[in-house]
């Protein structure tokens, strides 16, 4: 999306000229059937943590998810009983 504000911007400021600039959104809302959360504190970039939420999004497989859930817990800076 940036590409496209910046082409609208500077290749192609005449053709637009008339429309309004817009604000880019930073805001992002992905639909699944569980509700799940990364904390922010957890994956502190905010590409990374979008990244994971595909990731586990495109998720087919219980061993596969296994796999996504160990990976995430071998990194985690949360106790034990935090998990």
């Amino acid at each position: 999306m940036k590409a496209i504000s910046e082409l609208r911007e500077q290749d192609f400021s005449e053709v637009f000229r008339n429309e309004p600039k817009r604000e880019q959104s930073k805001e992002c809302v992905i639909e699944t059937d569980m509700e799940i959360l990364i904390p922010d504190e957890y994956v502190t970039n905010i590409t990374e943590r979008l990244n994971l939420y595909k990731e586990l999004d495109s998720i087919e497989e219980d061993t596969v998810l296994e796999q996504f859930r160990n990976r995430l817990l071998t990194a985690s800076v949360l106790s034990p009983a935090d998990r």
